[in-house]
């Protein structure tokens, strides 16, 4: 074997050991996302946190009427 495909096949030894690190590490990457919540919702399942949620909206909705038939009184 010549030097230079010595040289070849060491530089596909690298590729294929550079390529499993990197699909190792990706597989170990889904065990940190799963260690670790993003964020915890105060609320204890998701339908009440929708219900409030939708109060809010209606909150919002109540007010803007409101200041508006205050603008429509004041002009």
């Amino acid at each position: 074997m010549g030097i230079c495909a010595r040289a070849a096949r060491v530089g596909e030894e690298a590729i294929m050991w550079q390529f499993l690190v990197g699909f190792l590490t990706g597989l170990g990457s889904a065990v940190h996302l799963t260690a670790s919540p993003l964020y915890r919702s105060p609320h204890r399942n998701s339908a009440e946190a929708l219900r409030g949620d939708w109060l809010r909206i209606g909150k919002d909705i109540r007010t803007a009427m409101n200041e508006e038939d205050e603008d429509e009184q004041g002009r």
